[in-house]
């Protein structure tokens, strides 16, 4: 099975036709629609849904789910993750990763320290701020003076960063 990236996910019902909000994590916001097939996770996998139509409403997206045509049926809907397959988003330039893949990598520093594993990513405006659970939490800037490799093979990012600093 081909690997998922996790690019939006639905929120609240929008009317009483079975429309619903489409919270996007795209950069910039409407290029989620861009992108198909869209998947929900159904069952521990993930199925292709049908998307009728899809508007702009009020700077908000909203989507008609095909079949879904009423409030009720809309509403199992809410919080669900939308994904797609990563050979549909755009590729990257070398040295340059999406979220997702980042996301579970170890982190090491030049002396090998372990310092856990990557849990989320922070938007801060300036740079890019990797969440990090090990022993302790560490928050470690994403910047090119910071991140000296990053190998998706062997899950590992390497760190110019003392952790007590």
């Amino acid at each position: 099975m081909t690997k998922q990236v996790v690019v939006g996910r639905f929120g609240r019902v929008h009317g009483v036709r079975g429309d619903i909000h489409v919270i996007s994590f795209t950069e910039p916001t409407h290029n989620i629609l861009d992108y198909h097939p869209w998947l929900i996770e159904k069952n521990g996998e993930w199925q292709p849904i049908a998307i009728s139509s899809t508007k702009l409403h009020d700077q908000a997206i909203v989507a008609h789910i095909k079949g879904c045509d009423d409030r009720d049926l809309a509403k199992h809907y809410t919080n669900a993750d939308i994904a797609v397959p990563i050979e549909a988003l755009p590729k990257l330039q070398e040295k340059e990763y999406y979220w997702s893949e980042l996301i579970g990598l170890t982190l090491v520093n030049q002396e090998g320290l372990d310092l856990g594993a990557v849990i989320e990513i922070m938007e801060t405006g300036s740079n890019d701020v990797l969440i990090v659970k090990g022993a302790t939490e560490h928050l470690v800037p994403y910047r090119k003076d910071v991140i000296l490799k990053v190998d998706l093979d062997t899950k590992i990012i390497t760190v110019d960063w003392d952790p007590l600093d």
